[in-house]
């Protein structure tokens, strides 16, 4: 090994260790990096004044006898890979030789170079060293030239698995018989198997199928010497048997005809990738110090090929990582913008019904009453109640459109899933039908959610409703619970999901499924695939809406033709359940109070003062929101509760009420909305304790936290 400038080195060590011999390297643009002591003595020139000059600054112009020149050879070389005669060299005292030269052209790491070589008359005659020391020249130039296009070819892709195929077949047909790859696991301390390669077919396929899934361990093997020192290692005659390279007695007896062995290291931008091997047959020559080198050549530029191979991997798969999260971010965020619309639409839809609901139940009251009178006001009252019905089957709806936004008013309480799914077992059998098999598999020791119990059993009736459409023929739906535990990993490409402790419900059916396509709208409001009139579509939002509204996370995996899986994950809680409370027993009547009621929708301003007037209570009205603490303002009146609504155009029902609170501090205070929930979380205005009237509510109802609101003095929370 000569060593060179710029890091070069070539491995001709048995030519300038002969007596006599001239060795130069230069590279394509004429600089020298290799420049033996014969040539420092010639020229006297030392190599550390050589190296990196050029040829012509340090021996001058060159020419033949024929009066060609450098340049004139350089073409030449170029074309043929060789040339050999009598150059003319002219030292820096102007003194000057003749040598008789050979100039090979050989592959650089960047471009090609020229060796020169030559045999010194006087020094030593002998024809058959100089024919040596030009055969290991030329076996040097075909080492270069294997090297160079091995890393071509290495580089020429930047798939992994091509990588791999590339280096074991080309490293197996430089140094034969057979070539194997073991990369490092994740953790270091195993080679697992990646790709071999024999150039005999059949004695390959047996030879990879000893190495196949067969992990090593790392320490104390010839590999960790290799990876360790970061040099090649020849193991020139190999007693498998004896080698203690494995345990495994089928692995070594596949082995037995192997007796050499050379283990080169995987090593790139200073990171261990695993360790190339190959192998000789018995009847072969045993490995020797050249193919050593070659081996280890092949293995250095392997390992780049292969660590750019798997940069390229990591970046293609960061970027499939990168774009899927950012689907499941436009998903949440379609999700969170269709929530904001329905809500809002939902919201007004509220006012409106709850309008219609009690005016009908008022109707049908006074009609009901009067029919006894009049035989025709029979007729009219069956009208009324469609009417009615239709505003129930509206307020559902309207219900459910909430609960996708996650703006229903939620009463959150401990329960068990495992007794939500008990208490509905028989429902849900006569919901499916006989020709659905109702399998139930609860988990012992389930955590306890907190989670309101109406969402849970609407969001198990919806999903047996849609197993039984999708499973027109029969089939099989299964119910299962679980404790689950999510982690960093697990929750980091889950939007809205955080780790913790869950507990899972998940729903299976063996239906017809869900094309791709498809899948990727359920959740959304209205998105249905069923003929028109056999459903809404808020079946799959529904269940959304709930699951992720308690704090949880919703997801659904579907492929045609086998089926459908519905998984909710809510967060366990450590709370204990509280002890249950019977309603009233009657709606009870006012006293003669006073009540303050803000209200911006005029409809149901009238319908709520209405009400209470008819049933002993005294209203006094503000049209707006801004008009209420004038109102309070008049000492000379008593109020005895103020009655608001939560969302108005002018300002929030917890600002009114704080500023009728500046001035009568004891009045306690009711809250009414059907659209509070999130509002109240938002903008951090109240604590739970508040007292919130759902709308739409019926007339005993309100009747019922008007009374209970006076008599225990509720007050709103103080806003955070």
């Amino acid at each position: 090994m000569i060593p060179g400038g710029n890091g070069y080195s070539v491995d001709i060590a048995a030519i300038p260790g002969m007596p006599g011999f001239l060795v130069i390297l230069v590279d394509e643009n004429q600089k020298i990096v290799c420049w033996n002591e014969t040539a420092a003595d010639l020229f006297r020139v030392p190599a550390a004044q050589a190296l990196g000059h050029s040829l012509a600054d340090v021996g001058g112009q060159p020419r033949t006898v024929t009066g060609l020149g450098r340049e004139s050879l350089a073409p030449v070389i170029a074309a043929a890979g060789w040339w050999s005669g009598s150059l003319l060299f002219q030292r820096k005292d102007r003194s000057e030789f003749l040598l008789q030269a050979t100039g090979l052209r050989v592959p650089l790491e960047h471009g090609a170079g020229t060796l020169w070589l030559s045999h010194l008359h006087g020094h030593d005659s002998d024809q058959q060293a100089l024919g040596e020391a030009l055969a290991l020249a030329t076996a040097e130039r075909r080492r270069l030239t294997m090297i160079a296009e091995a890393g071509k070819l290495f580089g020429s892709s930047l798939d992994l698995d091509v990588v791999l195929d590339l280096v074991v077949t080309k490293t197996a047909q430089a140094l034969g018989d057979c070539c194997l790859i073991r990369m490092l696991d994740a953790s270091g301390e195993f080679l697992l198997p990646t790709a071999t390669h024999h150039n005999d077919a059949l004695l390959g396929q047996a030879f990879e199928d000893s190495v196949h899934g067969r992990p090593v361990y790392v320490a104390g093997s010839v590999a960790e010497r290799a990876l360790r020192t970061g040099e090649a290692i020849l193991i020139a005659r190999l007693d498998p048997a004896g080698s203690g390279m494995t345990d495994d007695r089928g692995w070594a007896a596949a082995r037995a005809e192997m007796r050499s062995v050379i283990v080169a290291p995987l090593i790139a931008a200073g990171t261990g990738l695993g360790i190339l091997g190959v192998f000789r047959d018995v009847t072969e020559e045993p490995y020797d110090e050249t193919d050593l080198q070659l081996c280890a050549d092949l293995a250095v530029r392997g390992a780049q090929a292969i660590y750019n191979a798997r940069l390229m991997a990591d970046v293609v798969h960061a970027d499939a990582e990168r774009a899927a999260a950012q689907d499941r971010l436009r998903h949440a965020e379609r999700m969170e913008s269709l929530g904001q619309l329905v809500g809002g639409i939902a919201h007004d839809f509220n006012n409106l019904l709850n309008v219609i609901a009690c005016f009908g139940d008022m109707l049908a009251e006074e009609i009901a009453g009067l029919a006894a009178e009049d035989a025709r006001l029979g007729s009219v009252l069956g009208d009324v109640e469609q009417v009615r019905g239709a505003a129930q089957r509206a307020i559902r709806l309207t219900r459910q459109l909430l609960i996708f936004a996650r703006s229903d008013v939620v009463h959150p309480e401990v329960l068990s899933l495992n007794e939500i799914i008990a208490e509905l077992g028989q429902l849900l059998s006569r919901t499916l039908g006989e020709h659905i098999e109702l399998t139930v598999a609860p988990a012992g020791d389930l955590w306890p959610v907190k989670a309101d119990a109406g969402q849970l059993e609407q969001v198990l009736v919806n999903l047996a409703v849609n197993a039984r459409d999708a499973m027109p023929g029969g089939g099989k739906l299964t119910i299962d619970t679980a404790n689950i535990t999510v982690d960093e990993a697990y929750a980091q490409g889950r939007p809205g999901l955080t780790p913790g402790r869950y507990t899972r419900l998940r729903v299976s059916d063996t239906g017809t499924g869900i094309p791709p396509e498809v899948l990727a709208r359920v959740f959304e409001p209205f998105f249905t695939t069923k003929p028109a009139g056999q459903g809404t579509g808020l079946g799959l939002a529904t269940f959304y809406g709930i699951i992720t509204g308690a704090g949880g996370y919703a997801q659904i995996y579907s492929e045609p033709g086998l089926g459908t899986t519905v998984t909710g994950l809510l967060p366990a809680t450590s709370e204990q359940a509280a002890s249950s409370t019977a309603p009233p027993a009657a709606s009870p009547r006012g006293r003669g109070e006073t009540i303050l009621l803000v209200e911006d929708e005029a409809s149901l301003q009238d319908l709520a003062s209405r009400l209470l007037t008819r049933n002993g209570y005294q209203v006094r009205v503000a049209r707006t929101a801004a008009a209420a603490p004038s109102i309070a303002a008049d000492t000379g009146q008593t109020i005895d509760l103020l009655l608001t609504d939560v969302v108005m155009p002018e300002m929030l029902g917890n600002e009114v009420a704080r500023r009728v609170r500046a001035i009568r501090p004891a009045l306690p205070v009711l809250y009414m909305s059907g659209y509070a929930q999130p509002i109240l979380d938002t903008h951090g205005a109240f604590a739970h304790e508040i007292d919130l009237l759902e709308k739409p509510f019926t007339e005993a109802t309100l009747l019922t936290r008007v009374r209970r609101a006076i008599d225990n003095g509720t007050h709103p929370a103080a806003p955070v």
